[in-house]
């Protein structure tokens, strides 16, 4: 059997390298003005971050235990009633419930009524502070 390098398929939804870093630098100097007077942020915990490191495995785990085929992803922030500031910011990740008539379109979330199977999920990373200093994405 032999092996034989073959080009790999381009993804529908896959962008040029140049456009990712023309948007995420588009995104950061957008944030820069909100992040340098965000007077109610913890320290080291912007207002906006720039990304968040999401593990695949707990993607993969969430289409083979629940059958999700799409999820709905929500901003949030900590935020600590003592001291009055903002702290980290989260994705909250939901299954989206199938429409046979839409690809991309609205769908409900599904959320669990129970408080111990909500359906509603947290495993994500924010960046910074956990971020690639020296991806492409990451240079201004």
């Amino acid at each position: 059997m032999s092996s034989k390098n073959y080009p790999l398929q381009k993804h529908k939804d896959e962008i040029s390298l140049e456009e990712a870093v023309d948007i995420t630098t588009n995104w950061r100097n957008f944030i820069a003005p909100f992040n340098k007077e965000c007077t109610n942020c913890e320290e080291g915990f912007p207002a906006f971050v720039d990304g968040f490191t999401i593990p695949l495995d707990d993607l993969i785990q969430l289409k083979q235990e629940k059958g999700f085929s799409t999820v709905r992803v929500y901003l949030g922030k900590d935020y600590n009633t003592e001291t009055g500031k903002y702290g980290k910011s989260r994705l909250v990740l939901v299954g989206v419930e199938e429409d046979d008539n839409l690809t991309m379109g609205p769908g409900k979330d599904i959320i669990g009524t129970e408080p111990d199977n909500s359906e509603v999920y947290d495993f994500t990373t924010a960046c910074p502070p956990y971020c690639d200093k020296e991806s492409p994405l990451k240079q201004s």
